[in-house]
């Protein structure tokens, strides 16, 4: 699991840049408003089972999450901005779509579909699923977040 967290927290640096400014390891309770925008990878589960093959199959459920600071994007001083800009630019992060249907690159979708062996330790991803959060108060904060769960399947004991 430590593989897989550690090669899409780099994946996802390499491919969003400056767009996220901390990638961490590790779910994040209270995030600091300094940090953010904020994209976590946290260890969800690992079920492991036994096959006729003689190979364990292993199934890691793995979670992705956005912070944005919902500040940013409504400004009560001048009365522009919405909740629904915040949703938005969420949205964009996450599955922003291309004209035919697919995730852009540059999105959490886009980037687990451009890079479904993430790692050497995992041969495909599947069962993504995405919930999107209310705002939530904190000190001199308002934070918006984005959760994305995948499963990433093996079996730990192939040849490479």
């Amino acid at each position: 699991m430590n593989e897989i967290l550690d090669q899409l927290r780099s994946t996802f640096a390499a491919s969003f840049g400056g767009t996220i400014k901390t990638y961490f390891k590790g779910r994040l309770a209270a995030p600091s408003i300094d940090d953010l925008p904020i994209l976590s990878v946290f260890p969800i589960s690992t079920v492991q089972t036994h096959s006729g093959t003689l190979r364990d199959k292993v199934k890691y459920s793995i979670g992705v999450e956005i912070f944005v600071n919902f500040r940013k994007y409504v400004d009560n001083s001048t009365g522009q901005g919405t909740q629904l800009d915040t949703l938005d630019a969420l949205i964009d992060l996450v599955e922003e779509r291309e004209s035919d249907g697919d995730a852009k690159d540059a999105t959490v979708l886009g980037i687990l579909a451009d890079n479904l062996t993430v790692g050497s330790k995992v041969l495909y991803t599947d069962n993504y699923s995405v919930v999107y959060g209310d705002p939530v108060s904190g000190e001199n904060s308002i934070t918006a977040k984005v959760t994305v769960t995948f499963d990433a399947f093996d079996r730990p004991n192939r040849q490479n």
